[in-house]
C-alpha cells in the first residue's frame, strides 16, 4: 500500500499513482505523474461531461458526478462515477478494496461495462478506508517482506490465503460480464429529413381519397363548388364596383350581395335584410346547404352560416367548422339544455364542458 496525501483528491492520486507504475511495467513509459491529482481530477470531470450521453440510463449521473466535481477538492469528493469514468478513459481495469466494519476486505471491480470482455488489459489498485480516504495498492516485488497493515487484517474475500505467501493482485481469469443497461447505441438514432427536401412537397405526396361521403367532407365540397360557380371574383366588394376604387373614400353600403350577377344593396342595410335577402333571393343555391348541417333540419338564420363559409373560401381562407355553424339557432338551443351537439344528428345529453362540441 502506498500511501496518498489527505487533500480532497486521493482518489485521483492513488488513481494516478497506479496507473503510472502499470504503464511503467508494460512500457517503462511514464504518461502521468502520481503527484497531478487535481489535474487528473480536471481531466476526469471532463470527460464526464464529453461522454454521458454515450452511457445510456447512466447519463444523468455522470452529469451530476462532473458538476460534483467542478466545486474543487475542499468541497466534493469523487465517487464510483468517477472511478468507472477513468476507466474507459484510460482503457484499463480499476479494481477497488474496500474495507468493511467488521475488518474485513472487499475486492470490487469498478471496470466500465464496455471494458469488462475485454483481455490483456492493465489493472489499477486501489484500497479505500470504507470511510473517507483512498490509497494506492501495487503488486509487492518481494511477498516475504508483507506485515499486516493493522493488527487482526483479515484477506481479501476474492482471493485465498496460501501458507507462504499472497497471491499476485492480478486475476487469471476475466470477471463474469456485467448485464449492459441499455445505452445510446441500443437506441435507433432518428433520421434527421434532408435540409433540401420541402416539408409542403411531402406533404402534396400524401395520398387523399378522392371523394368521402363524411357530412364534413360532402360539406367542404359544397360549399367550395358554391364559392367558385356562384359568387363574384370581388365578394368583399359592393356590385359594379371596382378594386381600385377601394381608397377613393365612396360611401359603400352596408350591406350587399356577393351573388353573381346580383345587384342586391342596402344603403344601411343589416345582417337582417342580408339574411332576408338571401331567403328570398337565393334560397334554392344555399338550401341544400343548409340542410346537410342538422341532417335536413335547419333554422333561417343558417343560410348566412354558409354565405359567410362560401365568402371565406372565395377570399382563399381555410373553412373551419365553426363557421358552419355560426349563427345556428339551434346549436344556440342544444348548448343553453347542456347538450353536446354532433352534426350527423346524434345528441346525447351529458354534464360537463359546453366548449367540447363536436363538429
Amino acid at each position: 500500500m502506498v500511501k496518498m496525501v489527505a487533500d480532497g483528491d486521493c482518489l485521483f492520486h492513488a488513481l494516478a499513482h497506479g496507473h503510472k507504475r502499470t504503464m511503467e511495467d508494460e512500457n517503462g513509459a511514464r504518461p502521468l505523474p502520481a503527484d497531478l491529482g487535481q489535474a487528473l481530477r480536471r481531466e476526469v470531470t471532463s470527460f464526464l461531461t464529453a461522454h454521458a450521453f454515450e452511457q445510456g440510463d447512466f447519463a444523468e449521473s455522470w452529469l451530476e458526478e462532473a458538476e460534483h466535481l467542478e466545486r474543487g477538492s475542499e468541497e466534493a469528493w469523487a465517487g464510483n462515477n468517477s472511478i468507472v469514468a477513468f476507466s474507459l478513459m484510460k482503457k484499463c481495469r480499476v479494481h477497488v478494496h474496500t474495507r468493511l466494519p467488521d475488518g474485513s476486505i472487499v475486492a470490487i471491480d469498478s471496470t466500465h461495462r464496455d471494458l469488462q470482455n475485454l483481455a490483456d488489459l492493465p489493472t489499477v489498485h486501489v484500497f479505500y478506508n470504507g470511510q473517507d480516504h483512498y490509497d494506492a495498492l501495487v503488486q509487492a516485488e518481494d511477498v516475504a517482506l508483507l506485515v499486516p497493515a493493522w493488527k487482526d487484517q483479515t484477506w481479501p474475500v476474492r482471493y485465498w490465503r496460501l501458507p507462504n505467501e499472497l497471491p499476485p493482485l492480478e486475476l487469471d481469469d476475466a470477471l463474469p460480464p456485467i448485464k449492459k443497461p441499455r445505452s445510446v447505441e441500443s437506441v435507433t438514432a432518428l433520421e434527421l429529413p434532408d435540409s433540401g427536401d420541402d416539408i409542403l412537397d411531402e406533404v402534396c405526396k400524401t395520398v387523399v381519397t378522392p371523394a368521402s361521403t363524411h357530412p364534413h367532407r360532402q360539406m367542404e365540397d359544397a360549399v367550395t363548388k358554391l364559392a367558385t360557380t356562384r359568387l363574384r371574383d370581388h365578394p368583399t366588394l359592393p356590385p359594379l364596383a371596382l378594386p381600385e376604387e377601394v381608397d377613393a373614400g365612396e360611401a359603400w353600403p352596408h350591406a350587399f350581395c356577393a351573388f353573381s350577377g346580383c345587384l342586391w344593396t342596402a344603403r344601411k342595410g343589416t345582417e337582417d335584410d342580408l339574411l332576408q335577402h338571401l331567403h328570398e333571393q337565393h334560397g334554392a343555391d344555399l338550401d341544400p346547404l343548409a340542410s346537410l348541417l342538422w341532417n335536413g333540419h335547419h333554422d333561417k338564420r343558417d343560410l348566412l352560416s354558409v354565405y359567410n363559409a362560401a365568402l371565406s373560401v372565395k377570399c382563399g381562407k381555410k373553412i373551419t367548422g365553426e363557421e358552419f355553424l355560426q349563427g345556428s339557432t339551434e346549436l344556440r338551443e342544444h348548448l343553453q339544455r347542456g347538450k353536446y351537439v354532433d352534426i350527423t344528428g346524434a345528441q346525447k345529453s351529458v354534464q360537463g364542458d359546453f366548449s367540447k362540441v363536436q363538429h
